[in-house]
């Protein structure tokens, strides 16, 4: 795992995007990693917070 430089991978690495369901006041807050962009953008609109690129993992 790397971590991402001015909100980039390095090339022999692919993206991990965080999101988080923002239900600390129920106490049942969940974060979720993807590398698809397409889920990031269909968890945000059930409500989902992306909190963006967090690391790189190994095998771009």
């Amino acid at each position: 795992m790397k971590l991402p430089v001015n909100n980039t991978c390095p090339g022999d690495t692919i993206p991990i995007y965080r999101l988080y369901n923002n239900r600390w006041m129920y106490n049942d807050s969940n974060h979720r990693f993807t590398t698809d962009t397409t889920e990031v953008k269909a968890m945000a609109l059930k409500n989902w917070v992306s909190e963006g690129l967090v690391m790189c993992g190994a095998g771009g």
